[in-house]
């Protein structure tokens, strides 16, 4: 562990200023999380994009007061790697051939849709985008 901790001293601080910028204040930590994604792509740490994304994902899933920047900053997150993806694509090789399994999920969740309450519409709608760009972007980055 501790040699983990020291090969990859950048990441985990970067995981830890996440945290303590949330815990300061919301907007401060979603600003730290999305500056951050754009630093790693700049410097082309691709694994780093992703390791983040699982880190985030799981903050998300916290309902603690101090990690509820995360559920709003992943969707900055996934839709950042969903811009990295589509408008860079000569640093993505090879076929995304992941998400074709899950076409009819992705039909069938758009469909249902139309069956949400209006009260819980935009919620699902985001949920469902959130969702397609998640399978079709991220196995890109392996």
């Amino acid at each position: 562990m501790l040699q983990f901790i020291r090969n990859n001293a950048q990441f985990v601080i970067m995981c830890f200023t996440w945290v303590f910028c949330g815990m300061v204040n919301e907007t401060l930590g979603v600003a730290a999380v999305v500056l951050s994604v754009i630093m790693l792509k700049i410097k082309g740490m691709y694994k780093e994009l992703i390791l983040g994304l699982i880190f985030l994902l799981i903050m998300s899933d916290s309902r603690q007061f101090e990690a509820l920047y995360a559920a709003q900053a992943k969707n900055f997150y996934i839709v950042l790697l969903s811009v990295f993806y589509f408008f860079d694509r000569k640093n993505f090789t090879g076929t995304n051939d992941y998400f074709k399994p899950l076409i009819p999920f992705f039909l069938w969740s758009i469909a249902m849709l139309m069956q949400a309450p209006t009260v819980n519409l935009m919620n699902s709608a985001m949920k469902t985008l959130s969702y397609i760009l998640l399978f079709t972007v991220v196995p890109a980055y392996f």
